[in-house]
């Protein structure tokens, strides 16, 4: 059998490290010392984490003492809300989205089952397209019980959704609330603020923007910390908040890797020019294919397209891609071996008939319009050759 071309278009799972940060991370290799040792060996290691961290911090819009240095987000999300149940007394209310990443969502449940009747939690609405119900939101606030936390996710790992993170910090804070948000999609692909976001909390992993994997970060805003409580126990690495000797080679590629994207922000347009050929294309064939949607709105991430074709099988259709060559998802690569549905496409109220026909194809900065020609040649090759009873001509 004759081998293809791979083209890799799953950028939302995770994305190819970039050349310079490998070359970063090759510059510190001879520099093994541990951080915290007081001679020569460990002054190198410790000067470059904190050069490091002040370059993420100059991109990321927060303080040094504010940006602590995890594995990757799934921890970062699990200290944020663990650590701020177990630190915060008293009656809790834990209101999140329905569209949340597995790392979010289930810390809160577990939070729950282990203090069902100290701790609750509250679903979000969100909109068809993803979007926060505000309204809810605010009444969400108003009624529930004690101290709250919110977790908002920043741009959604399926749909690409953006929400107005502005506006809800502002609406938690009028109700002394606490904003986590998962920016894991976003950071490397958006211009981030921190502070200029409003939120309290946020966590991120390198593997999203080009970066390594095995590393990540959480900010948490000044003066805050105080009221998170640490999940691991050891040294006094990252304010005592998560101990343990630092991967200085990751961090230095990390830092690396960021400073690529900011610089290299026409990538950001790139994509999403990619992204509109995309979706051009499938609405030039809309007549000779099962009918689709585009789901997640206007406000998304510039590469991240997720599209519901009726009556197809997803599985069927990214096996038939990914034997051509052509390398996408269904949706989050953390539920992949997941035997429920999708809690994103159930939040968003899609259609039974479209929701087993959904995929996702996330755009990064090494494709090509080459790349986005042949996905469409295959794509539309292979509806085609669905069921004509299954087929409607769009009006």
């Amino acid at each position: 059998m004759k081998r293809c071309r791979r083209i890799y278009l799953d950028n939302n799972a995770t994305t190819p490290l970039c050349p310079e940060s490998v070359k970063a991370m090759r510059c510190v290799d001879s520099k093994f010392g541990n951080a915290s040792s007081h001679h020569c060996y460990g002054f190198e290691a410790h000067d470059l984490i904190a050069k490091a961290r002040d370059k993420m911090v100059r991109l990321l819009g927060c303080s040094p003492h504010e940006l602590i240095f995890t594995s990757c987000a799934t921890e970062s999300n699990n200290l944020a809300i663990q650590g701020w149940c177990r630190k915060v007394k008293g009656q809790l209310s834990l209101l999140y989205t329905p569209i949340e990443h597995p790392s979010v969502f289930n810390p809160i449940r577990a939070m729950v089952r282990l203090e069902p009747k100290r701790i609750t939690r509250h679903h979000i609405r969100v909109l068809p397209t993803g979007r926060v119900d505000l309204c809810q939101l605010r009444f969400l606030l108003s009624h529930s019980r004690g101290k709250k936390l919110v977790c908002v996710i920043l741009a959604n790992h399926e749909l690409g959704t953006l929400q107005d993170i502005r506006d809800i910090a502002q609406l938690v804070h009028k109700h002394k609330g606490w904003l986590h948000s998962d920016c894991t999609q976003a950071v490397g692909k958006l211009t981030i603020n921190l502070h200029e976001l409003g939120v309290d909390s946020a966590s991120f992993s390198a593997h999203k923007f080009n970066g390594p994997k095995g590393i990540g970060g959480l900010f948490v805003r000044h003066n805050l910390q105080k009221k998170l409580d640490q999940l691991m126990f050891g040294g006094n690495q990252e304010w005592l908040l998560r101990p343990g000797t630092e991967g200085v080679s990751a961090i230095v590629g990390m830092a690396k890797a960021l400073e690529v994207c900011v610089r290299r922000k026409f990538d950001w347009a790139h994509s999403h020019q990619l992204r509109q050929q995309l979706l051009a294309g499938l609405y030039a064939h809309q007549c000779d294919i099962p009918n689709f949607r585009v789901n997640g709105g206007m406000q998304s991430l510039p590469g991240t397209v997720s599209l519901s074709f009726e009556h197809v099988d997803a599985n069927k259709l990214v096996m038939y891609l990914n034997e051509h060559g052509i390398c996408i998802s269904r949706g989050s690569a953390c539920k992949a071996a997941s035997k429920t549905g999708s809690n994103v496409l159930d939040a968003i109220d899609l259609p039974e008939a479209y929701r087993k026909g959904t995929i996702r194809v996330g755009i990064g900065r090494y494709n090509t319009p080459a790349h986005i020609r042949r996905i469409l040649a295959l794509l539309v090759g292979y509806l085609k050759k669905q069921p004509k009873k299954r087929r409607q001509r769009r009006k």
